[in-house]
C-alpha cells in the first residue's frame, strides 16, 4: 500500500477491528500539552480509559452538540 509517497505495510486487525470494518484508522497530531492534558483527563476516569476513547468520546460530543445547535436553528426559522 502506498500512501504520500511511502510504502506503508497491511495492518493486522484484531478480533474487535475485524467485527467493526467501518472504522477508519487516521494520523492525528496534537501537542505535547494537548496529549498530557487528555491523559490527566483519562486518569480521572473510573478504569482504564484510553486516550483514543477519549478523543472518539470529545469528537462525538462535539457532534451531537452541531446536530442539535443546527435541528434547534431549523425549528426557529420556521
Amino acid at each position: 500500500m502506498r500512501q504520500c509517497g511511502a510504502i506503508m505495510a497491511p495492518m493486522k486487525t484484531n478480533h474487535q477491528e475485524s467485527q467493526n470494518q467501518c472504522l477508519q484508522r487516521i494520523n492525528l497530531r496534537l501537542s505535547a500539552e494537548a496529549l498530557a492534558a487528555i491523559d490527566s483527563e483519562c486518569a480521572l476516569r473510573v478504569g482504564n480509559v484510553s486516550r483514543n476513547t477519549w478523543i472518539v468520546e470529545a469528537i462525538q460530543e462535539r457532534l451531537d452538540r452541531l446536530k442539535l445547535s443546527e435541528s434547534s436553528s431549523i425549528k426557529g426559522d420556521g
